[in-house]
């Protein structure tokens, strides 16, 4: 569940970066800018709410 998550992520980010090519590149910056735990709750606060559908479906 969690490769798959994560995997979701990934391919999430790829459809951003094709769909808007700035964002690929202040990507990394906008990571560095934020702490692991701030970045952690951000990613779990998208995930829960984009995905809260099918994940109980």
């Amino acid at each position: 569940m969690l490769f798959y998550s994560f995997y979701l992520m990934k391919s999430y980010i790829q459809f951003l970066a094709y769909k808007n090519f700035l964002f690929l590149l202040f990507f990394p910056f906008w990571v560095l800018s934020f702490d692991l735990n701030t970045l952690l709750f951000a990613v779990k606060y998208v995930l829960s709410h984009r995905f809260q559908g099918f994940f109980k479906g």
